[in-house]
């Protein structure tokens, strides 16, 4: 069964910390306002400029409250699903790796995209690399979600109509951001297999619920 399922003794602090990290982050920036969406939002021109922080930032705010309700129970729905035992800083290298190739992406191929904003793209690459182990496993739930999210952005690339509410988001939803957030996990995907000691909690500290 998918871990959480099979997991009695209750989720480690490493399978928690980030996606929680990550939630009070977007929610703490989405109480700026207008004004924080704007100076942080990804934007093709000011990137241009210079303004670099805005590769990572971008990701972090959202267009609406209901924006920022699907991203945060997408972070939860990824805990629960498939929670990993990983170390808290290669979850931070995740997020600075995913966001910068998602944001590359946008810049020279989002087809005339000026701005973005939105966890949703990361979250792909997220549930990618979250589902992999056990769906290698033979775990069929995650075979299945596996094959939706694929099929949910060929969908998106190919037929070009997106699942999502945008009216209720509030902007037209960026679904090539989608598909980038899901490429920018592939090489993450290869460095865990090749690297899986990189990844993992020591045994020790995943007992004890330390980083």
């Amino acid at each position: 069964m998918v871990a959480i399922i099979a997991n009695q003794g209750g989720l480690k602090r490493q399978e928690w910390l980030f996606p929680a990290l990550l939630g009070l982050v977007i929610l703490a920036l989405a109480c700026l306002g207008e004004w924080g969406r704007e100076w942080l939002r990804f934007d093709h021109a000011a990137v241009a400029q210079g303004q670099w922080w805005r590769i990572w930032t971008g990701h972090l705010v959202h267009a609406s409250w209901y924006h920022l309700l699907l991203n945060g129970t997408g972070l939860v729905i990824l805990v629960l699903l498939c929670p990993e035992t990983i170390r808290l800083s290669w979850w931070m290298l995740r997020f600075l790796l995913m966001a910068v190739m998602t944001s590359a992406g946008l810049y020279w191929f989002g087809e005339g995209m000026q701005w973005y904003v939105g966890l949703s793209g990361l979250m792909h690459g997220f549930f990618l690399l979250g589902l992999r182990q056990p769906a290698l496993r033979g775990d069929w739930i995650a075979v299945a979600c596996l094959v939706y999210l694929v099929g949910k952005l060929l969908w998106e690339e190919f037929i070009g109509i997106t699942v999502s509410n945008e009216a209720a988001i509030g902007v037209p939803v960026a679904t090539r951001s989608h598909l980038f957030g899901a490429l920018a996990a592939l090489p993450l995907m290869w460095a865990e297999w090749r690297w899986p000691n990189a990844a993992e909690a020591p045994a020790a500290d995943a007992a004890s619920g330390s980083d």
